[in-house]
């Protein structure tokens, strides 16, 4: 299955991750390692999460809620 992101999503990623790198190093590379972990488990069980509003889930990207 090939990853689709709304328009903007990367570029807000990056963003927060060199402001949490400059807030303290290394914590912008633990959040993108989180983040690329939660995106695996949603890609392998796509229903996990709960049911927010229609159809959309929501789920916390590990420590960074």
């Amino acid at each position: 299955m090939k990853r689709r992101y709304q328009f903007g999503v990367l570029e807000e990623v990056a963003e927060a991750v060199e402001y949490l790198e400059s807030r303290r190093p290394g914590l912008g590379v633990r959040f993108r390692a989180s983040l690329e972990r939660t995106l695996v488990f949603i890609e392998a069980f796509p229903e996990a999460a709960p049911v927010v509003y229609r159809r959309a889930r929501r789920t916390i990207v590990g420590d960074f809620p």
